[in-house]
């Protein structure tokens, strides 16, 4: 599903279009050539595909390593951006998770409904010139089970228990300037 860097951006497929994903987060360079920069240490990996069956219109499925996620998506271009109509392009983008970690003794989900992770987005983006565009993609994320962490109360190292927010809000801003016709700069 059309991307960049980590965001989806406005734009669909076309029709008929089938894609295959290989999306890896490499891990941080402070071990140097241990790790080589990051290349070679534990990391993160997503293989999906997705396929656009009408126009305007993509599914997907995929899988991520870490905790086993299954996802299903979709996206679909609610507004294209048209000259005298609409001033701006405007595309929902959805995507549920399942969390497929192996938990015999229920230490992690009490309930299956825990398991489901949701995210909900929309993208709004205006080409301004030929070579300018910007992206604004408010956007909200729902986990069904949160984990707490600990954090340090005072200075005696006293530590309290905290709970993390099951929904969290964002918003993603990317523009994109074209220097040639193959070459652009782009901001995210």
């Amino acid at each position: 599903m059309f991307g960049i860097m980590d965001n989806q951006i406005v734009m669909g497929p076309v029709k008929g279009n089938f894609e295959m994903e290989i999306l890896e987060r490499f891990c941080t360079v402070q071990k140097g050539y241990d790790d080589f920069w990051g290349f070679v240490a534990p990391s993160n990996i997503r293989l999906g595909v997705s396929y656009a069956p009408v126009s305007k219109l993509n599914v997907g499925v995929g899988i991520t390593k870490n905790n086993m996620l299954w996802d299903a998506s979709a996206k679909y271009s609610i507004i294209t951006q048209t000259k005298g109509r609409y001033p701006v392009s405007v595309t929902y983008y959805g995507d549920v998770a399942y969390d497929t970690r192996k938990d015999a003794d229920k230490s992690i989900f009490k309930y299956q409904s825990q398991r489901l992770l949701f995210f909900n987005q929309i993208i709004i983006a205006r080409k301004i010139t030929d070579k300018f565009s910007v992206q604004v993609a408010p956007s909200i994320s729902h986990q069904n089970a949160v984990n707490g962490y600990y954090t340090k109360k005072d200075s005696t190292g006293t530590a309290t228990f905290s709970e993390m927010k099951h929904d969290h809000f964002a918003i993603a801003v990317s523009a994109r300037y074209k220097l040639t016709n193959v070459t652009s700069v782009m901001v995210n």
